[in-house]
């Protein structure tokens, strides 16, 4: 017999889920509701290809300004 070690419920707008803790580690749970929130998060956006590209270049421009001093050497 198979044992799934979970249980969900749906409770108005909301998914109630109990499951065993040694079914998966607290960790990988974390990331896996981290995963679902931007999957979610990228469902309601109303961002165009274009906009998400333009905002990912200003995103990575300015970690490297902030991380540029770590990586390259100090020329003098």
């Amino acid at each position: 017999m198979v044992q799934i070690g979970y249980s969900y419920a749906l409770e108005g707008s909301d998914i109630v889920l109990r499951m065993d803790k040694e079914l998966l580690e607290p960790e990988f749970f974390a990331r896996f509701l981290d995963y679902l929130n931007v999957q979610a998060m990228r469902r309601r956006s109303r961002l165009t290809e274009a906009q998400v590209e333009k905002l990912a270049a200003e995103v990575d421009r300015a970690v490297w300004q902030q991380l540029k001093s770590r990586v390259l050497p100090r020329i003098e």
